[in-house]
């Protein structure tokens, strides 16, 4: 009988693990009161009667946001860093749709104040109308066979023909002034090719020119750009097999090759994570449990020595 060690670790790993608890107290213990933070605002918000879009959306977005945050915070106390740019890559994402559905398009500096609730929930029924757009165009791209499925069985293609049928209807009946912007679906205007997404993004309705079509968009105009452009780029680097500066250093002929737990970013990481959060799950408390505003001030008074502190230095081979 043949039994798996699942249990195995590298011994690199675990020294590597070791060394960061004890050299970098002050980030675990930030990252540990923002993860306790998150989870105890999650329950309080989840735990009130949900009648709205807006709360709809803004809960499952904060839940979202909690379970990033997890991820990454269990990947840094692994040395895991590398992998934890992934993460803090869809954090920061998160962060910015959230700190837009709450404040709207106005810029970083000015967003203290939710918007009111009826802009609040224009903002998330687009969101709500946008994701569900997106799961027609993919059953109807499974109908239409550009998925490379095989062939799809009679019940399946009644079964998802019906899905299309009816959340279509729901859509133009619940939401119509959402699908009226969004327009026809594009794989059902004839004269053109069948397309299966749309060029329009959720938050675009946000803009009177409609011009804020993708992130970098979203974050040049609410003043986040200059975290995009010198990070998101960066930690798109190891997401996509693109360049060689996240795995090796050629130096004089000689190829150096970084370890997987190595965790030169763990400083970064570390700040941007609790800062992003910090935003994210103030802005939650603001527009949808006030009573966490005192919780919130005393966590950041916790955390304030290290995400105050020294900006971490970038590191090598990041951008």
């Amino acid at each position: 009988m043949v039994t798996l060690n699942t249990l195995w670790h590298s011994a690199d790993a675990e020294r590597n693990a070791l060394a960061l608890r004890l050299s970098k107290n002050s980030a675990f213990q930030a990252l540990a009161e923002v993860d306790k933070f998150g989870h105890r605002l999650l329950t309080r918000c989840g735990d009130a009667r949900i009648s709205d879009i807006d709360r709809l959306v803004g809960i499952a977005m904060l839940r979202r946001a909690v379970t990033l945050f997890v991820g990454l915070r269990h990947l840094l106390e692994a040395s895991s860093v590398e992998p934890g740019k992934l993460v803090a890559r869809a954090l920061f994402e998160t962060m910015l749709a959230f700190r837009y559905i709450i404040h709207g398009a106005r810029r970083r500096v000015d967003a203290c104040t939710p918007s009111d609730h009826r802009a609040r929930e224009a903002r998330a029924r687009y969101y709500l109308v946008a994701a569900k757009r997106n799961l027609i165009y993919s059953r109807q791209a499974v109908l239409d066979g550009r998925w490379g499925r095989g062939q799809v069985t009679p019940k399946m293609r009644r079964s998802l023909k019906r899905e299309v049928a009816s959340e279509t209807a729901r859509l133009a009946r619940d939401f119509p002034t959402q699908s009226c912007a969004f327009g026809p679906f594009r794989f059902a205007i004839p004269s053109r090719r069948r397309i299966y997404f749309d060029t329009k993004q959720w938050y675009s309705f946000g803009f009177r020119k409609g011009d804020v079509t993708s992130v970098r968009a979203l974050a040049l105009r609410v003043g986040w750009i200059r975290e995009y452009e010198l990070l998101y780029g960066a930690f798109s680097g190891i997401m996509h097999p693109r360049g060689i500066s996240h795995d090796v250093k050629v130096a004089e002929g000689a190829v150096e090759v970084f370890h997987p737990y190595m965790a030169e970013a763990f400083d970064l990481l570390s700040f941007l994570g609790c800062t992003w959060q910090m935003y994210a799950l103030g802005a939650a408390a603001k527009a949808y449990n006030r009573e966490s505003l005192a919780d919130a001030r005393d966590v950041h008074a916790k955390i304030r020595p290290f995400v105050h502190g020294p900006r971490p230095a970038m590191p090598d081979g990041l951008v």
